[in-house]
């Protein structure tokens, strides 16, 4: 009876490794504040090309 509980134990076990195993999306060399900041930058440089264009148009005449 005891043999039974312990594999139990172990299958139980097994599952939560393998749930937080794939939980794990993103690699934890990407850490929170490195992609906020490469968002920030896609941001900045598409602001950037957005004024330059408007800038050009502004030149054009139109």
């Amino acid at each position: 009876m005891e043999k039974s509980k312990r594999i139990i134990f172990r299958e139980v076990a097994l599952q939560r490794y393998l749930q937080r195993q794939e939980k794990q999306v993103l690699p934890r060399l990407m850490i929170p504040l490195v992609f906020k900041f490469l968002w920030v930058a896609l941001a900045l440089l598409l602001l950037g090309l957005f004024l330059i264009t408007q800038e050009i148009h502004a030149l054009l005449g139109g």
